[in-house]
């Protein structure tokens, strides 16, 4: 009985290691294609956000690139690669950067001031926000390891993205 318990929670290999890791990587830098995603989705956001508009704000969060060093922390972690944590890290805190300046610029330049329900929403942090991204943290690494995870990805980018709480940051600035 033991063993099939243990088969049945067991986790294969189904990925192919050097795509695994080379994927990881590409997600890490934060040039060219992953910086002007980033600059779209944040006006997405934006948008959604003002608009208390749901499908723009969920979009916003599938095409954001800021998983990318978020997965290369967890992952430098795992495998004690102190250049990919260090590289992830550098990544992450310039994106939150651009993230943040592309947001305030947006609510200053807008003619749309109004703070809706939604904006609001992001303003209030609770424990169950934390317990979101820890949970939906353990789903991605499973989504990476599975061979077809993408709609795992897919979902803890939903759950667990920074992009309307760094919207609302942003109209706070502005």
């Amino acid at each position: 009985m033991f063993r099939k318990i243990k088969e049945s929670f067991g986790l294969p290999l189904e990925e192919n290691i050097n795509v695994t890791l080379n994927e990881i990587k590409d997600g890490i830098q934060f040039t060219g294609h992953n910086m002007w995603l980033l600059f779209f989705a944040m006006i997405m956001a934006c948008i959604g956000l003002t608009n208390n508009n749901i499908t723009a704000i969920i979009g916003s969060m599938l095409i954001s690139p800021l998983m990318g060093p978020v997965v290369g922390i967890a992952f430098g972690l795992s495998i004690s690669d102190k250049i990919s944590i260090y590289q992830s890290f550098r990544n992450y805190v310039f994106a939150l950067l651009i993230s943040l300046c592309s947001s305030t610029i947006f609510f200053l330049i807008s003619p749309f001031h109004n703070s809706t329900n939604i904006l609001n929403d992001y303003t209030h942090p609770t424990i169950f926000d934390v317990m979101l991204a820890f949970f939906g943290g353990l789903a991605g690494f499973l989504g990476i390891i599975k061979k077809d995870g993408t709609k795992v990805i897919a979902g803890v980018a939903v759950v667990t993205s920074c992009m309307p709480p760094l919207c609302s940051a942003g109209y706070g600035l502005a």
